[in-house]
């Protein structure tokens, strides 16, 4: 139990000096941080359907986008 806690610890120190490296420049000094890049996968589509631009159509049409 102490091992897991121990582990989980390490890692969330981690995960978080590589966000803070991130926002520092060349020389190690602190600057402003970009804003999260958002990753746009696409419309989840109920089963029967597909996706077609930015929609769902049903999986028997053709997408034309």
């Amino acid at each position: 139990m102490k091992l897991t806690l121990s582990l989980v610890m390490v890692l969330a120190l981690a995960a978080g000096a590589a966000d803070a490296a991130v926002c520092k420049d060349g020389r190690g000094k602190f600057i402003k941080c970009p804003p999260p890049r958002i990753v746009r996968m696409g419309p989840m589509c109920r089963p029967g359907n597909k996706p077609c631009g930015g929609i769902c159509i049903p999986d028997h049409k053709m997408c034309r986008k």
